[in-house]
């Protein structure tokens, strides 16, 4: 690959960094970010992270938004860089001062650089090539909507950086030479338990297609090898990957309990409900109203 193009790859990633942070300082507070910093104080105070009326401590159950929307775990990131910057207390208060929405917004900014990075390893890793990596981020970073997004979306750009990071995490998990580095197991547990509690910490209803796709993803390896000749080795070695990705849904499940017991100790109640209430969400402005 032309070193030209390497350079122009950095220098989009650059740029687009310097864009989203400049964007993140001067746009504004939209509907949703409003919502999402009333629903991390009431989890600050209550542990219930909603905005529905709580009722004996408990959220009311005819709220029509649901309770089981949204997660935590995305606002966490951005609060953090908040309390960094003295513009809140970590894990007590969620200011709504035009500093800490500005704090909240760089927060946002370094889950939109997390998911470049994911995309720029994940196509590291497929093509055996860093150059071919850095194209990859560069791509991302150039998409406007990302660049964007990543000024101010506390809620569907930590959620979408969860998804990138499980890719990175599945695809690392199924490359031939797992086995063989170690670093490479080391990024597969570390990024696809990362990847599944940022993205069901903060949009629950996500657990199914990333159940889905890691079900789907083996039983896709399971047909191509269908036909091969039977190698005792290679089943064994193909079941212990199986086993450890499954760990790190396990140890994801146990992370996302620490963090917000109250919905996910009960996995089946928060499953259903998170499909139902993302079901019944209002879809346009007119329903909002």
């Amino acid at each position: 690959m032309p070193i030209a193009v390497v350079v122009s790859a950095i220098v989009v990633i650059v740029a687009a960094a310097a864009i989203a942070v400049a964007g993140a300082i001067t746009v504004g507070v939209t509907w949703d970010e409003r919502v999402q910093v009333y629903m991390l104080q009431v989890f600050f105070d209550s542990g219930w992270h909603t905005s529905a009326p709580l009722i004996a401590g408990v959220p009311d159950p005819a709220y029509y938004f649901g309770t089981y929307v949204y997660g935590p775990v995305g606002e966490l990131l951005p609060h953090l860089v908040n309390a960094l910057l003295g513009n809140a207390d970590f894990l007590t208060t969620a200011p709504v001062t035009p500093e800490a929405y500005v704090g909240r917004h760089l927060g946002v900014v370094l889950w939109g650089l997390i998911g470049i990075a994911a995309t720029g390893s994940t196509v590291a890793i497929i093509t055996r090539s860093w150059r071919w990596g850095l194209v990859g981020a560069s791509i991302l970073a150039s998409t406007p909507l990302w660049t964007g997004h990543s000024m101010f979306n506390i809620k569907d750009t930590p959620a979408a950086t969860g998804y990138m990071l499980f890719t990175l995490g599945f695809v690392t998990l199924l490359d031939r030479d797992y086995f063989r580095a170690r670093w490479l197991r080391v990024t597969s547990l570390l990024t696809l338990t990362g990847g599944l509690v940022v993205a069901i910490g903060t949009r629950t209803a996500l657990f199914l297609p990333l159940v889905l796709t890691f079900i789907g993803g083996w039983l896709f390896v399971l047909i191509i090898r269908w036909r091969r000749e039977r190698n005792t080795g290679e089943e064994f070695r193909l079941g212990r990957r199986v086993l450890e990705g499954l760990g790190a849904y396990v140890l994801a499940y146990v992370i996302l309990v620490l963090v917000y017991p109250k919905a996910f100790l009960n996995p089946i109640e928060v499953g259903a409900k998170s499909i139902l209430d993302s079901a019944l969400y209002p879809v346009n402005e007119a329903q909002l109203v």
